[in-house]
């Protein structure tokens, strides 16, 4: 068969074809899967992702082939051949199975259709219709296993066998490739099927879990040598695409691509797994064991030396303190890096981690470290001869610490000329930064037609950019300004429009920033039960970021505009609140003024009520509503 039978956009063509033929299939999806009444089949279908299609002709096939199997040898047939050739196998005739067309005793297709089987090691596994109509639908491996009972337990293992070697070297293919599966690919299943088949087999001869393996692996006898490769290339080929599921056993299979190379010798493929492994702890918060993983990969980078990778390892270290709220071991990390970059010329890694770095010292007000900064790496690129479009953020930054230090000449020179290189290297989102700073240097000057030229040239670019984060700040500009004279006058609309650009980026910290400056607002205007709802806004949107003493401090904020209302069971509340989010969660203990915030709470109840909320916020701590993991 042709390649381009494999190509998935020909399932759209193929779903109306078997929904039309086995209508009752579609009472098989959720509701909001199904067409709309009236809807045509192929409109329906090409309305479906590509994901989702493959996860819908998954499902009809073995549910057809679940029912068959009780009424139809063939169908046995069909799936124990499956199973014996693991692979991939063009079976032109198989469709009759999927639509329940099967061939009568006697008919001679029959014997074709095993004679298809016995030639069957080509594409992976594929069933098409008609040779002529070149469709196919990807049949999952795992699942077709799951469902036979008939197989002994040293078939059960031979299969498996063969599964790793066939696939294992469909990976070190593409691999050779340059090519990375990712989860929508229509081999992702059958290539993880055959992954966790080796991870099987190896935790089986090495008697203990993979990841615990991996951080005691001199402790425990080698990784059999015939699985090395295959569990070397399948993660490799899987590496990140792996990372991006939400399963727990992600870590044990790429812990065991981790422990292959280990074996093996190849300390560059065990440090682009630990870097994976890092990627994955970072993303779900786990930031122990993400920085395990990147120290061990730095050792790894620098046995290679392998100083570019050195750089990222380290950076990664600088990502996951700043993420837990580490502002100072995060800078300390990225100068590391940035040292080791310069020390080696590796002048656009420089640039960007230097960036990185001074955006967090802007926000610790260490604004003579940013100018220090951007000082070194600008005679680093000159002595280099080299340029980089990140250059212009960097001189961005270092006006923005010029302006915050009131010497608005130098950072007015520093902005117009990151301005002039953003536009040189014809970057937008250069530009967009040097533009919004600007507005913010007018405004400290007082000139409110140019913040308002500015902020609104800044805006244009990050449309262009779909930069919501960017929006948001422009937004938020706006509304400092008092309002854009050409439609953003009213301050409430421009805090509006900035909430619903900040919750488009999904960050969780800028939501909370744009609900607490409409709780502002709305304090200035004396509409107190507002500005209430608002901080409160704010308060959940904190308890999903690891940001505690923001989360206290708005606690904290709450129980002062409840004493204001007079609503003191409420305050003493959030007062407690504060409290135990503070002791439970921060690393600098209680704010200081948060004895004082309980006495005043306090001094309004009766001892009863005040015991009673005592116990309240304890059993919300304890089921975890009050600061969400």
């Amino acid at each position: 068969m042709g390649s381009e039978g494999h190509d998935i956009h020909r399932l759209h063509e193929f779903v109306p074809h078997l929904a039309q033929r086995q209508p009752e299939l579609l009472a098989l999806l959720p509701l909001e899967d199904r067409p709309a009444q009236g809807e045509s089949l192929l409109d329906w279908a090409l309305a479906l992702t590509p994901v989702r299609l493959m996860e819908i002709c998954n499902a009809w096939v073995l549910e057809t082939l679940s029912i068959l199997k009780e009424t139809s040898p063939l169908s046995n047939v069909l799936l124990r051949g499956t199973l014996l050739l693991t692979g991939e196998f063009d079976l032109s005739d198989a469709a009759a199975v999927a639509t329940g067309t099967v061939p009568r005793h006697g008919d001679p297709r029959r014997d074709e259709i095993r004679e298809a089987l016995k030639r069957a090691t080509r594409a992976g596994v594929l069933i098409y219709l008609a040779d002529s109509e070149r469709y196919c639908v990807p049949f999952p491996v795992r699942l077709a296993f799951e469902g036979v009972n008939f197989l002994d337990p040293l078939e059960r293992e031979s299969i498996s066998l063969r599964a790793i070697d066939r696939f294992s070297r469909v990976a070190g293919e593409l691999v050779e490739d340059g090519e990375q599966l990712s989860p929508g690919h229509w081999r992702f299943s059958n290539m993880l099927t055959a992954l966790e088949f080796a991870v099987d087999a190896m935790e089986g001869h090495l008697g203990v879990d993979a990841d615990e393996w991996l951080s005691s692996g001199h402790d425990f006898a080698s990784v059999p040598e015939s699985l090395v490769e295959p569990l070397m290339l399948l993660v490799e080929c899987m590496g990140a695409a792996l990372t991006q599921r939400q399963s727990n056993s992600v870590v044990r299979l790429l812990a065991a691509g981790a422990a292959a190379a280990r074996s093996a010798g190849a300390h560059g493929r065990e440090a682009n797994l630990l870097m994976l492994m890092g990627q994955y702890f970072l993303a779900r918060e786990q930031f122990s064991a993400a920085l395990f993983a990147y120290e061990r990969c730095e050792k790894l980078r620098l046995a290679c030396r392998d100083m570019k990778g050195v750089v990222v390892a380290i950076s990664g270290m600088a990502l996951t303190h700043r993420k837990a709220s580490e502002p100072e071991l995060a800078v300390q990390q990225f100068l590391r890096a940035c040292d080791v970059a310069h020390d080696h010329e590796l002048h656009s890694q420089e640039v960007d981690i230097a960036n990185c770095a001074a955006t967090i010292m802007l926000g610790l007000g260490r604004y003579d470290a940013v100018i220090a900064l951007a000082e070194k790496v600008m005679v680093s690129l000159q002595r280099g001869q080299r340029k980089h479009p990140a250059v212009a953020e960097l001189f961005v930054h270092q006006g923005t610490a010029f302006r915050l230090q009131s010497r608005h000449r130098e950072a007015r020179d520093r902005i117009f000329h990151a301005l002039a290189l953003a536009k040189g290297f014809d970057s937008r989102a250069g530009e967009a930064m040097a533009s919004l700073e600007l507005a913010e240097l007018f405004e400290s000057l007082g000139e409110r037609e140019e913040v308002v030229k500015w902020i609104r040239r800044a805006k244009n670019l990050y449309i262009q950019l779909g930069d919501y984060v960017g929006l948001t700040h422009c937004y938020l500009a706006f509304a400092r300004a008092g309002g854009d004279t050409q439609g953003e006058r009213d301050l409430d609309a421009c805090l509006s429009k900035a909430l619903q650009c900040a919750q488009a980026s999904r960050d969780e910290m800028l939501v909370a920033r744009v609900w607490h400056e409409r709780g502002l607002l709305s304090l200035r205007q004396g509409f107190y039960t507002v500005a209430i709802n608002h901080f409160t806004q704010e308060v959940s949107s904190l308890k999903r970021t690891v940001k505690v003493e923001a989360l206290v401090n708005s606690h904290m904020q709450l129980a002062e505009l409840y004493l204001k209302q007079e609503s003191h069971l409420a305050a003493a509340t959030e007062a407690l609140r504060a409290q135990a989010v503070a002791r439970a969660f921060a690393r600098t203990g209680e704010p200081d003024a948060l004895p004082l915030l309980l006495a005043r709470t306090r001094s309004h109840l009766t001892p009863e009520q005040f015991e009673f909320l005592i116990q309240e916020v304890s059993d919300e701590l304890e089921a975890g509503s009050l600061k969400e993991a």
